[in-house]
C-alpha cells in the first residue's frame, strides 16, 4: 500500500538553471467529468475518474499476445499497441485503422523495429508517438538497451517518422506540436517539438529520472524516479512556460513524493491537473489532491489493472459494433475485415482466389481489388508477430498477390490447429492521398 510522507520535497536532486525550490500545499482537487484507458488481463479497459463506469474496451488480448499502453485523445478516440502495430479505436472497441509504425534508426545507426511501446496520441488525435525498445552488442560499441521513438500520423500510413524522431523513449503530449521523452543521465526529461531535434530540460543528479508527464495547463509535472527497490513517484509544481519556447529557466518546486517500492510506473494527470494516477504491482492508484501531501492518501481504485492514461472524455462507449478491438468493425462477405479512417479512406477488397483464404504449402494467396489501382502492403502475422511480408502494385481490376513463407515460419503455422485463427493477413493499400487497411483470418491448412 502506497502512503505519502509528512513533508513534501524539495526539488532535491534536480539540475535546471535557477535556484532551489519549496514546498507548497493549495487547494483541494475539484471531480470532473473524465475517464481512463488502461490495460488489465491483456485488453484494453476503460473507468471513470471515480474507478466506476468500467467497460472491457477489447476481448482478443491474452497473456502471450496483449494490448500495450493505451492512450487517449481529448474525444476518446484510443490508440494501443497490438503485436506489431498500433492501433487506433473508438471506446466500443471498433478499430478505425491500423497503423505499422516505420523502422527507426537508434544511436548507432541501426534499425529498430517491431512491437510498438510507449504509444501516445495527441490531445487532438491527429498524431501518435511510438518507441522501439531492443538490446544489442554492435561491434566498437558497448552492449546496451537501446530506444528510439518517433512521430507519425494517426490516420494514414507513413513510410517514416514524419513529425520527428529520437533516441528517447516514453513520450508524453505537452500540447499538440511538443512532447517530453525520458533518457539516461544527462537527458533524463527532454522536450521535443514536431520536426525538431529535443533538448534537455531536467536531469537528476542523484538518480534516475523519466517517464513525466505535465498537467494540461503546464503547471505541475509528475515522474518516476529511482530505480528498483527506491523507486517512486515525485511531482512537482513548474516554474516557467514548458508549452512553448525554450525551457524554463527556474527549477521545478517541490510538492509531494511517495514512499518508495519496485514496481511504480506510468503516473498521469487528471484533466483538470488536481489528482494523479499511477500504476503499482496490485493495480492503479489514485491520489485525489495533488496539492497536499500528508492527506488524503492515495487509494486503490482499478485492481490488475496497469498502464494508466487519463483524459476528458466520459466513458461513452455506445453499442460495440464487435467482438474484440483486434477482429476489425465492418467485415463484408469477401472475408476482409477494417477498412476505416475517416472520409479519406480506401475502400477496397481481399477475397481468396479460391475459397476461403489457407495457407497451400508455404504460400497463401490473395487478391486484391483497388478500383482505381493501388500500391500495397501486405503481411502474414502469427499472434500479432509479422512473420511474411510483400509489396508491390495492384492495376485497375486487381492484382493476385502471393506471400511465402521460410521454411522456421511454415514449421510454426502447421503446428497451428485448423480452426486457430493465430494466423491473419493485414493489408495497406494507397491511392493517391487515400490509405486504408483491412485484414482476414487464414486458414493454417
Amino acid at each position: 500500500m502506497t502512503s505519502l510522507p509528512i513533508s513534501a520535497r524539495g526539488g532535491r536532486g534536480l539540475l535546471a538553471a535557477g535556484c532551489a525550490a519549496a514546498a507548497l500545499a493549495l487547494s483541494p482537487a475539484v471531480a470532473s467529468a473524465d475517464s481512463i484507458v488502461y490495460i488489465k488481463d491483456g485488453n484494453v479497459r476503460l473507468a471513470s475518474g471515480t474507478g466506476g463506469d468500467q467497460y472491457q474496451v477489447t476481448t482478443d488480448g491474452t497473456a502471450e499476445h496483449p494490448y500495450r499502453s493505451p492512450s487517449q485523445a481529448d474525444d476518446g478516440t484510443i490508440a494501443v499497441g497490438y503485436g506489431t502495430e498500433i492501433l487506433r479505436m473508438r471506446q466500443n472497441g471498433t478499430v478505425l485503422n491500423r497503423l505499422d509504425p516505420p523502422m527507426l534508426m537508434n544511436s548507432v545507426s541501426h534499425p529498430m523495429d517491431g512491437t510498438p511501446v510507449d504509444v501516445a496520441i495527441s490531445p487532438d488525435g491527429t498524431k501518435v508517438a511510438y518507441t522501439f525498445y531492443g538490446y544489442e552488442c554492435p561491434i566498437g560499441v558497448s552492449c546496451g538497451a537501446r530506444t528510439t521513438t518517433g512521430i507519425i500520423p494517426s490516420d494514414r500510413f507513413a513510410a517514416s517518422a514524419e513529425f520527428g524522431s529520437s533516441y528517447f523513449h516514453s513520450p508524453s503530449w505537452v500540447t499538440n506540436s511538443r512532447i517530453l521523452n525520458s533518457g539516461g543521465y544527462g537527458s533524463h526529461v527532454n522536450i521535443q517539438d514536431l520536426g525538431t531535434e529535443p533538448f534537455n530540460w531536467l536531469t537528476d543528479q542523484e538518480t534516475d529520472l523519466g517517464d513525466a508527464e505535465v498537467t494540461r495547463a503546464g503547471d505541475k509535472y509528475v515522474a518516476v524516479r529511482g530505480y528498483g527497490d527506491t523507486t517512486h513517484i515525485i511531482w512537482e509544481r513548474v516554474k516557467g512556460n514548458v508549452q512553448s519556447g525554450p525551457k524554463p529557466t527556474e527549477l521545478p518546486e517541490g510538492i509531494c513524493y511517495t514512499d518508495e517500492q519496485p514496481g511504480f510506473d506510468q503516473p498521469t494527470w487528471s484533466p483538470d491537473g488536481n489528482q494523479l494516477a499511477w500504476t503499482e504491482p496490485d493495480g492503479i492508484w489514485i491520489h485525489r489532491d495533488a496539492e497536499a501531501c500528508t492527506t488524503p492518501s492515495p487509494t486503490l481504485v482499478l485492481a490488475g489493472g496497469s498502464e494508466p492514461d487519463w483524459g476528458p472524455a466520459d466513458v461513452n462507449p455506445g453499442p460495440r459494433e464487435t467482438g474484440g478491438g483486434g477482429d476489425d468493425a465492418g467485415g463484408g462477405a469477401d472475408g476482409g475485415r477494417g477498412a476505416a479512417g475517416g472520409g479519406s479512406a480506401l475502400a477496397f477488397a481481399l477475397k481468396a482466389p479460391k475459397g476461403r483464404l489457407r495457407v497451400s504449402g508455404r504460400a497463401v494467396k490473395v487478391a486484391i481489388r483497388c478500383a482505381a489501382g493501388c500500391t500495397y502492403d501486405a503481411k502474414r502475422t502469427l499472434k500479432g508477430r509479422r512473420i511474411a511480408r510483400k509489396k508491390g502494385t495492384a492495376k485497375k481490376g486487381g492484382a493476385i498477390v502471393t506471400i511465402r513463407l521460410g521454411a522456421k515460419q511454415a514449421r510454426a503455422v502447421r503446428k497451428l490447429g485448423r480452426r486457430s485463427k493465430a494466423l491473419e493477413l493485414v493489408v495497406t493499400a494507397k491511392s493517391g492521398a487515400r490509405v486504408g487497411t483491412r485484414s482476414a483470418v487464414v486458414a493454417p491448412r
